[in-house]
């Protein structure tokens, strides 16, 4: 498991990377000080999700391998949740920018949420 979850680390890392820099060349953002939230501060929040999610859904395929489906749907609501929580200055319009903001934030939770997808999908298909 633990080997997985490294390679799995390494990968997302990398993606992260190149997705951060490919955003900060390609999307609006004049200057980060105008923003509510940092680049660097959405992608921490979107790689430890797309992290936890991977390790609690292999512990639980490991230990509970019936419940990785439950589990999955669960981990998903919550991190639905905390997203709408992490916007909610931006909502309340305590951002002068907050189209952008939100762009800033929902481009790359469709490239984690693939990710994340794509990670979980891989250790199924090996252990089934």
């Amino acid at each position: 498991m633990g080997k997985e979850v490294g390679i799995f680390t390494a990968k997302l890392i990398s993606f992260a990377t190149i997705l951060f820099l490919l955003q900060k060349l390609f999307l609006p953002g004049e200057s980060e000080r105008q923003f509510y939230y940092s680049l660097i501060t959405i992608y921490s929040f979107h790689f430890l999700f797309v992290f936890f999610v991977f390790v609690i859904l292999r512990y639980v395929k490991s230990t509970r391998p019936s419940y990785v489906l439950n589990f999955f749907i669960a981990l998903t609501l919550v991190k639905i949740v905390a997203s709408i929580l992490f916007l909610t200055p931006i909502f309340t319009g305590q951002s002068p920018k907050q189209r952008i903001e939100i762009l800033h934030f929902f481009v790359p939770y469709f490239f984690f949420l693939v990710a994340e997808i794509s990670g979980v999908n891989k250790f199924l298909q090996k252990s089934a």
